[in-house]
């Protein structure tokens, strides 16, 4: 994290003003440090026997990521794709910035589609400076790994920019490909191994080790439990509003994200897809490069 001081305006500030509001300070995150983020500073430096000098240094900072975010802390987040941009629906990515943590867009899908939206919807996730973060569609079906992968290494993504989450392998039949679970289960072991070359790959360019998007159904009843990938984080789809887990699938004890309803409301508009990270905020920054 870079030092910034009154007067200073980038993504650092927002960062800092979510950490202030999430501890209680009533501050506006507009990415400008002003008077009311200095106030909340030398508030926070004093109640941890800091300097109170209102520069947010190494010592502030350290202090902000170790000792302000517990996992039970809920962060909520969407996920998107044109779908959530057709005519009448645009996303308001104001009111995401208000009200979410991060964003997760659709940018690819098998060996030739790219989202029709995605370098668009990343832009304006950028310039309001939401931690954002790509998801590539695994055309199961499809031998052609490769070109899967460099469809989704060409999508326009700079992983060195901080405010990046790591890249998703987005682990689901198409609608087509849900026709015929037998066809899958039965092509599972070519399944899985084109899924471990995408990873590697992708892992490899990037330098970030992706996360797994997935269900329990798709990935014991359909894949059959395959092994060989706990290291990787996973992010969990189980449709509950009620329950305080979700539904696991074998293999994994852990996950980092829950998408716990795929008809949210953003702003008045149903659709949506919302997730609550069950990592601390501080954790979340630190995948996203800060």
């Amino acid at each position: 994290m870079t030092t910034i001081r009154l007067g200073s305006h980038d993504e650092d500030v927002f960062v800092l003003q979510r950490m202030l509001s999430m501890l209680g300070f009533n501050v506006v995150t507009d990415c400008i440090f002003g008077n009311g983020t200095l106030s909340a500073v030398t508030t926070f430096q004093s109640q941890n026997n800091l300097t109170t000098d209102g520069i947010v240094g190494y010592n502030t900072w350290q202090c902000l990521f170790d000792n302000s975010f517990a996992p039970s802390d809920i962060l909520e987040g969407v996920d998107i794709s044109h779908h959530n941009s057709d005519e009448g629906g645009a996303v308001d990515f104001d009111f995401i910035a208000d009200n979410y943590w991060f964003c997760f867009v659709k940018s690819t899908e098998g060996a030739t589609v790219q989202d029709a939206q995605f370098l668009e919807n990343f832009k304006s996730l950028r310039d309001r400076h939401i931690l954002r973060g790509a998801y590539h569609f695994f055309r199961m079906m499809n031998p052609d790994v490769q070109g899967q992968i460099d469809n989704f290494l060409t999508a326009g993504i700079d992983y060195r920019q901080k405010g990046i989450l790591p890249p998703v392998l987005d682990v689901e039949p198409s609608l087509k490909e849900f026709q015929n679970t037998d066809t899958l289960t039965a092509s599972k072991n070519d399944i899985v191994a084109r899924m471990h070359t995408w990873l590697d790959a992708v892992e490899t360019k990037t330098n970030k080790t992706p996360i797994i998007y997935t269900s329990r159904h798709i990935w014991d009843d359909i894949l059959k439990s395959p092994t060989g990938f706990e290291r990787y984080p996973l992010w969990v789809a189980s449709y509950s509003n009620t329950a305080t887990r979700p539904n696991m699938p074998l293999n994994w004890n852990n996950y980092i994200m829950w998408q716990y309803t795929e008809n949210g409301t953003v702003n008045g508009k149903s659709g949506f897809d919302i997730n609550r990270c069950i990592i601390s905020y501080a954790d979340l920054l630190k995948l996203a490069g800060f």
